[in-house]
């Protein structure tokens, strides 16, 4: 790797670093932050009610450490599970998250939450679920009962956890947990916007703007996949099926923003099976929510069937990186080994993701590889883009140093005769927007004769005098051009350019005055002038071209008068 390139990346990798801190700041502020006041008096501990659970064969079990056996649930046949409540104070709560299932509560025989009367499913997703309710506190020393149904749509089961305490005590504890989550949500999110705006605003400089912009959509969809999937989430809307509806959406729109995304930036040429699959599992998002929405079939049935398509989608585009990878046996590819080996771990993450929910639910953390493997992918996508923008801004450098050098008189260093042609083709074509327009022309006397008598050198010398002290003259105000090998332009526009100029003149007499007073000075110099001005109320029949060689006649005279004046050898009289 080049060094400077390293340099880049290390610099990059710090810039990602420092955002990542200011988001993870931010993050942890807005989940830990209490979501009321906790007075003195208020209960703030909770206890963990997860152990202790027993059944009704007599078995303690821990909700958290064991999946539910399917076979011996039903909708009709739940799994009772009771333990006593104790040290249960006036206003806490109770706090139960589970997974494909529906869970009953009751206190003795007392109905204390019912998600569904028989473990009949209505509005149950079929995925996560939180219960969060009131405990009365005449229950102290009671029996609480867990009946837990199986579903039909049920695939891994579990009951994650159970607390009791204070409201405010368990929503910190919950939403502490979602903190990663939800700070690489939000990154995900600050990113996503930037790369979309990067990707539009560049679009007709960047080789890799369809790249970033896919990209971008990707991950803005992930992000918000990410974030609804917290309990911090839930707590915020809740409304669980609304909440898993919606990521459902953004997941399947995940997908073919980063097929997308994998076609530009890795020009691969997708397989035609994967492109029908892709297209299949984002059109049955909406064909599940029509049926869904018009009453035809469950939404719950329909949504495993939208989970398997993606599932399956995912699992083909990372053996189709596989092979493509495979294929090219790590050489000539259009991009470093690392952006290659980033989007493959990013999907075998996912998929690790998926196998753990399906086959270890008690115990898989979301989507926490997901989000992993998802930053890895996109720090080293973010690089690519920004080495892509570093190069882009680089050549814009190297081109507006050449245009400079493509614009500039070698010897003097002000505007050479490409400079001074298109300054005056643009005022040409807009001349009618300026009150004045001034043309100042200017020839050096005696080139010849200094570069006969005293050498090239002294000419040299000559001219860059005569540009040093026009320059400081009409510079300020203006813009200087050497347009021959004695020859100079000076243009001037704006409503006081007459005054300017007559001030421009006086300042430009008295530094020849103070050249030539100089005991040391190599030579006299004598420069010619002449003035002309288009005035766009007096003389707006005129072009440019018209009043430039008005300019170049009244120079003449002038010359011819410093001539008479100053000549002191036969050939300084002569004018050239």
């Amino acid at each position: 790797m080049r060094k400077e390139a390293f340099k880049f990346d290390v610099l990059m990798i710090i810039c990602l670093l420092v955002t990542i801190v200011i988001v993870i700041v931010s993050g942890v502020y807005s989940a830990i932050k209490p979501s009321g006041r906790i007075n003195p008096g208020d209960p703030v501990k909770t206890l963990d009610y997860s152990d202790g659970w027993v059944t009704a064969n007599g078995v303690k079990v821990r909700i958290n450490e064991f999946s539910i056996n399917e076979s011996s649930l039903s909708v009709e046949k739940p799994l009772v599970l009771s333990k006593k409540i104790e040290n249960v104070e006036n206003g806490e709560m109770l706090f139960v998250q589970s997974r494909n299932l529906v869970i009953n509560l009751y206190i003795e025989d007392e109905p204390i939450y019912i998600t569904a009367e028989s473990g009949k499913i209505a509005d149950i997703s079929g995925f996560d679920n939180y219960i969060f309710t009131d405990i009365p506190f005449s229950s102290n020393g009671k029996t609480l009962k867990m009946y837990i149904y199986k579903t039909e749509y049920s695939l891994g089961l579990s009951a994650s956890r159970v607390l009791i305490g204070s409201g405010i005590s368990i929503k910190n504890e919950i939403m502490r947990e979602s903190v990663i989550p939800l700070f690489l949500g939000e990154l995900f999110l600050f990113i996503g916007i930037g790369l979309i705006l990067l990707g539009v605003f560049t679009r007709k400089k960047l080789q890799n703007y369809l790249s970033a912009i896919f990209y971008g959509v990707f991950l803005l969809f992930m992000s918000f996949t990410i974030v609804l999937d917290t309990a911090w989430a839930y707590f915020m809307v809740n409304n669980i099926v609304f909440l898993e509806n919606v990521s459902r959406i953004c997941l399947a729109a995940c997908i073919p923003a980063f097929v997308a995304f994998i076609d530009t930036f890795y020009t691969v040429e997708h397989y035609y099976p994967l492109k029908i699959l892709v297209v299949v599992s984002s059109l049955a998002v909406i064909v599940f929510y029509l049926l869904e929405a018009l009453n035809i079939v469950p939404g719950a049935s329909l949504s495993l069937v939208v989970q398997a398509l993606l599932t399956l989608s995912g699992i083909v585009v990372s053996v189709e990186m596989f092979i493509f990878m495979m294929r090219l046996h790590w050489q000539n590819l259009p991009r470093k080994q690392i952006y290659y080996i980033s989007a493959f771990i990013f999907i075998i993450c996912t998929i690790i993701d998926i196998g753990m929910y399906y086959g270890w639910p008690s115990g898989s953390n979301n989507i926490l590889l997901t989000c992993l493997g998802l930053l890895f992918l996109t720090v080293t996508t973010v690089i690519a883009m920004f080495e892509e923008v570093l190069e882009m801004i680089k050549l814009g450098i190297k081109a507006g140093q050449i245009g400079k050098i493509a614009f500039t008189d070698a010897n003097t260093g002000i505007g050479n005769v490409a400079a001074f042609k298109a300054k005056f083709d643009d005022l040409e074509a807009r001349k009618s927007s300026f009150k004045f327009i001034g043309i100042i022309q200017f020839d050096v006397n005696n080139l010849k004769v200094i570069n006969d008598s005293k050498g090239h050198e002294a000419g040299d010398l000559l001219i860059k005098s005569a540009a040093n002290i026009i320059n400081q003259a009409f510079g300020f105000a203006g813009t200087c051009y050497r347009t021959g090998g004695d020859e100079f332009v000076a243009i001037l526009t704006g409503d006081h350019a007459p005054i300017v100029c007559e001030e421009a003149i006086y300042k430009f007499n008295k530094l020849i005055d103070k050249f030539n007073a100089d005991p040391e000075r190599p030579f006299d110099l004598r420069i010619a002038h002449g003035v002309a001005y288009y005035q766009n109320d007096k003389t707006e029949n005129m072009t440019l071209k018209e009043v430039h060689n008005l300019a170049d006649e009244r120079m003449y005279s002038n010359k011819k008068m410093l001539k008479a004046r100053f000549a002191r050898t036969p050939e300084e009289q002569i004018i050239r």
